[in-house]
């Protein structure tokens, strides 16, 4: 009997599905080694293990199911006939996981969500002369804060200035550059306000992601907009998919939203503190969105807009008019910033500083 449970048609079978099963794993485990040897020898971030076991940029390409804690996950094969655990693939630490702060530096600038005055939530904290509030404080991000003001000021669009901005301030080139590069455009930015030292070791944008290693991260596959109208076609490849990117969902005739934001981790954490809202300024999240249907496509940026939290704003639209004819819209927009800043290890706190209040923050030193 050939076809029986100890058969050989079915032990070929068990044995090519074995194989199978191997090769994914092993394809990620390959993956996941040229990814650390890229970042010369640098833990992965949890981001980025997600990255490889779902991005088409990989070899895995499949998908995870959504516990808290990634090792947690199960990864679906790409062709769905396989459930691996994501610990059977990597059960390593990551980056940003163990940073030693002192005793002394984690106990006075815990946070409790639990507090019932926003001001117990977490700590105020003074750097430079300026007050921030401690937006962060566990294993996975280290201890982060945000300044409670607003600073600076860029253009994204059509009139970016970045350094390396490519086309023609004013055009359609311009606009899209902007859009594809616009995150790691505003964590530059911060950057040049609060270069590293002794008590800080990173800055970043708010909205973009939390934890030194991940501010960058962003999902750079490109959009491909074909699917919703012909006319769209030319502009393949050229625009990259939003971190909300919104597709039609053809059987309910709908947008749906898929993949997550960049920026709400930062914009929960905000609500919960109490912090959303702050001067008179709107200011940029680094985050972008995108959505698509069958007559236009927009691509864009969240930002906070003064007294009214949560906004977006286009920075490259295309409309069909009609059967033959396509609008394009680039848009030039302009936003303050709202920095964050991951605390080195070193940092301390002074000991004649204040107590944590608004009025008497904790000093860095």
């Amino acid at each position: 009997m050939l076809s029986g449970d100890n058969g050989i048609l079915q032990r070929a079978t068990q044995s090519k599905e074995k194989t199978e099963r191997a090769e994914i794993i092993e394809n990620a485990k390959l993956d996941i080694l040229a990814k650390i040897t890229e970042k010369k020898g640098e833990n992965l971030t949890a981001l980025e293990l997600e990255e490889i076991l779902t991005s088409p940029n990989y070899n895995t390409k499949g998908r995870l199911s959504d516990e808290e804690s990634i090792l947690d996950r199960t990864l679906t094969s790409n062709n769905e006939k396989y459930q691996i655990l994501v610990s059977e693939i990597y059960n390593g630490s990551f980056a940003g996981e163990n940073v030693q702060y002192s005793d002394d530096v984690k106990v006075k600038l815990a946070i409790n969500l639990s507090a019932e005055d926003y001001d117990d939530k977490s700590p105020y904290v003074q750097y430079k002369g300026i007050t921030f509030k401690v937006l962060y404080n566990d294993n996975d991000t280290g201890i982060e804060i945000i300044a409670m003001e607003t600073m600076g000021n860029v253009e994204l669009g059509i009139n970016d200035e970045a350094e390396g901005a490519q086309g023609t301030k004013g055009e359609e080139t311009r606009a899209q550059w902007s859009y594809n590069n616009a995150i790691n455009t505003l964590n530059k930015e911060v950057e040049k306000l609060f270069p590293k030292d002794e008590i800080v070791d990173d800055a970043r944008c708010v909205g973009s992601l939390p934890g030194k290693s991940n501010k960058n991260k962003r999902n750079d596959t490109p959009c491909t907009l074909g699917t919703y109208n012909s006319h769209f076609s030319a502009y393949d490849n050229l625009l990259e998919q939003g971190e909300s990117f919104i597709e039609l969902d053809d059987e309910r005739n709908e947008n749906k939203l898929i993949d997550r934001p960049n920026y709400i981790s930062d914009y929960n954490r905000m609500e919960a503190l109490g912090i959303t809202c702050i001067g008179d300024d709107s200011y940029w999240l680094a985050s972008r969105l995108g959505y698509a249907s069958p007559t236009d496509a927009g691509f864009g940026l969240s930002y906070i807009r003064a007294g009214y939290e949560y906004y977006e704003e286009n920075l490259w639209k295309i409309t069909t008019i009609d059967e033959d004819n396509i609008f394009l819209d680039p848009y030039g927009f302009s936003c303050r910033l709202r920095p964050v800043l991951h605390l080195a290890s070193s940092v301390k706190i002074k000991d004649d500083g204040g107590n944590g209040s608004f009025e008497s923050p904790y000093v860095l030193e």
